[in-house]
C-alpha cells in the first residue's frame, strides 16, 4: 500500500493557555465562558481504527472533504469544561457541581463563496444548511475535557452539493468551494441543575474546503494514469473522503 495518502489540511498546535489568551485562528477560538471550544482534533488512526484524543494540543484549522464520494465531514471538536471546584464533593447534593454533561449541538452552514448555491441547498431542504445533532451524553468534570463528534457536513448534504457542484461547475478537481460549519454546543448542568441549568458554547466557525476529485491520488497507478470505476478506493479517513488521498483500488499494490 501507498504511504502516499495524505492531503494535509493546516493545523493549528496550541496548548489550552494558549487558546485562551491568544488572537482567534481559522477552526482556533478565544473564550471566556465555561464551556470552551478548543479546536478540531487531529483524527489518528492504529493501522484498524481511528480515534482521536481529548489531550492533544494539535488542532485542524480547515478540513478538506471530496464530495464525488458523497460521504460527511466528521469534526471531533475538543471541548473544555472552565468551571474549577477545588472541593467538588462541597455542594449540599454531594456531587461535582462544576460537573456538566454534553448533550447536543446545532449546526449552521454558510457558503460565502457562492451565496446561490447556499440558496439552491434551502430550497431544496433548509435542513440541509440548518441542523442539529444529539451528542453522546458524555460527562465533563470542572477543568475536563471531552471530545464532541459532529457531522460538520452530513453525508446527504454532501450528496446534495455534489449534485449542485457538477450542474454548476462540472466535475474541475481543481475547483473548491469554501463552507464554514458554525457550530454551538449544549450541556447541562448536572451537579446543581436546578440552580444553573443549561450552559451553551460560543459559536465554533470550521471552514471546509469541498471539491469534485481532488483527493483522488493516481501517481502510484500504472503510468500515473486512473483506472475507469475502480471498484473501491482506499484512504481518506476511517472510510471517509477527507482530508487525507483516496487511493484507487490497485493501484497501491503497484508500489
Amino acid at each position: 500500500m501507498s504511504t502516499r495518502t495524505s492531503v494535509p489540511a493546516l493545523v493549528c498546535v496550541l496548548g489550552v493557555g494558549a487558546i485562551l489568551g491568544s488572537g482567534t485562528l481559522p477552526g482556533c477560538v478565544r473564550q471566556q465562558e465555561s464551556l470552551i471550544v478548543l479546536g478540531a482534533a487531529v483524527w489518528e488512526t492504529d493501522g484498524e481504527q481511528c480515534f482521536l484524543s481529548a489531550e492533544t494540543t494539535t488542532f485542524l484549522s480547515h478540513g478538506i472533504l471530496d464530495v464525488a464520494f458523497e460521504t460527511p465531514y466528521k469534526v471531533g471538536v475538543v471541548l473544555y469544561n472552565r468551571l474549577g471546584n477545588k472541593n467538588p464533593m462541597s455542594s449540599s447534593s454531594g456531587l461535582d457541581d462544576s460537573e456538566m454533561q454534553l448533550e447536543s449541538v446545532d449546526v449552521d452552514l454558510e457558503i460565502s463563496q457562492d451565496t446561490e448555491l447556499l440558496a439552491a441547498l434551502e430550497q431544496r431542504d433548509e435542513t440541509l444548511v440548518h441542523f442539529g445533532e444529539a451528542l453522546a451524553a458524555d460527562s465533563i468534570p470542572g477543568g475536563g475535557k471531552v471530545i464532541g463528534f459532529v457531522d460538520a457536513i452530513p453525508q446527504r448534504t454532501s450528496a446534495a452539493l455534489h449534485q449542485e457542484l457538477v450542474a454548476r461547475y462540472g466535475s474541475n478537481p481543481n475547483t473548491t468551494i469554501q463552507v464554514d460549519a458554525h457550530m454551538v454546543f449544549h450541556a447541562r448542568r448536572t451537579g446543581n441543575e436546578s440552580k444553573v441549568g443549561y450552559i451553551d458554547s460560543r459559536w465554533f466557525s470550521f471552514p471546509v474546503e469541498i471539491c469534485i476529485g481532488c483527493l483522488v491520488d493516481c501517481r502510484d497507478c500504472e503510468n500515473g494514469v486512473c483506472p475507469i470505476n475502480p471498484p473501491s478506493y482506499s484512504g481518506g479517513v476511517c472510510g471517509r473522503a477527507q482530508d487525507a488521498a483516496m487511493i484507487p483500488y490497485g493501484c497501491e499494490e503497484m508500489m
